[in-house]
Order: C-alpha cells, then sequence, then structure tokens
C-alpha cells in the first residue's frame, strides 16, 4: 500500500537533492566575481592525507578580484597554492608569508561561451535525471493502481502532486541557472 505523503515527501527529497547538487557543481564554475566556493571543495594532498581548502583555510574574498586564503597550519601554504594551481581555474595563484592570493583575471568572450554551454549543459543533465525520477514515480504509482493498492482517482490525484513536484524542482533548476549566467556577465 503506498502511503501519499511519504510518496510525495520521498520524491520532494531526491528531487531537492538533485537541485542542490546542481547548485553545488556550478559553484565550482568560475565566473568574473570570486566567490569562496570556488576554491572550497580543491583537494589538497597533506601528510599522506586528502582534504578540501576548506577544512585547511579560511577563504575571504578582497574586491574586486581577489580571494585571500588563510591557512591555519602555515606549513600547509605550499601545498594549497600547488592544489589551486593544478585545479587549472585559470587564476593567479601569489604567496606574502602569511596568505596565498588568489587574482582572478577577467574573462574572455569565447570563455564565457564554453562555461555559458557548460552550465546549460549540467543543467539538462539534472532536468533528465528529474524526468527519470518522476518516470519511475509513475511507474510505481501504474503498478499500484494494476495491483488495487490505490483506486483510479487516487493514482490521478498522486500523479498530479509528483507533476507538481517536478515543476517546482524545474523552476528551481531554472533559477539557479539564471543566477550563474548573471553571475558569469558582470
Amino acid at each position: 500500500m503506498i502511503n501519499p505523503e511519504s510518496f510525495i515527501k520521498q520524491l520532494t527529497e531526491q528531487l531537492v537533492s538533485r537541485s542542490q547538487a546542481l547548485k553545488q557543481d556550478l559553484a565550482g564554475i568560475r565566473s568574473n566575481r570570486p566567490t569562496p566556493e570556488l576554491l572550497e571543495n580543491i583537494k589538497v594532498n597533506l601528510y599522506e592525507q586528502t582534504m578540501t581548502i576548506q577544512q585547511l583555510a579560511a577563504i575571504s574574498i578582497r574586491p574586486p578580484r581577489d580571494l585571500i586564503v588563510q591557512a591555519w597550519d602555515k606549513t600547509a601554504t605550499g601545498a594549497i597554492m600547488k592544489a589551486i594551481e593544478d585545479a587549472k581555474l585559470g587564476v593567479t595563484v601569489g604567496n606574502d608569508q602569511a596568505s596565498i592570493t588568489v587574482s582572478i583575471p577577467s574573462l574572455t568572450a569565447e570563455r564565457k561561451q564554453q562555461l555559458e554551454k557548460l552550465i546549460k549543459k549540467n543543467a539538462e543533465e539534472v532536468r533528465i535525471a528529474v524526468r527519470s525520477v518522476r518516470d519511475d514515480y509513475n511507474k510505481q504509482l501504474k503498478s499500484a493502481e494494476g495491483a488495487k493498492e490505490l483506486t483510479e482517482d487516487q493514482a490521478f490525484k498522486l500523479k498530479e502532486q509528483v507533476q507538481k513536484v517536478v515543476n517546482t524542482t524545474n523552476g528551481e533548476i531554472e533559477s539557479i541557472v539564471e543566477k550563474k549566467l548573471i553571475e558569469l556577465e558582470s
């Protein structure tokens, strides 16, 4: 027997996780504006362990186009610099004893177009995944209806609710993409 509330709640959780994953993926795409998210999840090999920069240092913004990385352990500075350079973000990395300065140059028009295509491609992959999840849930409803666990009316109402959740998620995806494209242009 399908419990309608838990059925929709489970669907919502799956779709929210997909849109949040997209948001996190797009945060790692460089734009003209410096954001700490650009560096946070870069992996650093230090003391034979792999950690993120976020675990090793504080990241702050120095307008207009610089990020300042202050390692909590000064011996980690070299490893952090190497990791940022190896990430091939198209940034300039400098060191001034106390901190690492990451300068973000302006994007060229060609690079903006490439990033725009990448953003749209990532969004489309998430939309496809959302449709796949919707189809799986609709198949569950159809089989439950066939097994007489749900009436035709109940199945129809749940199908409408599933579509409503999917539409909401697609709206969130559009919003995330729009924000990133605006950030890319500024």
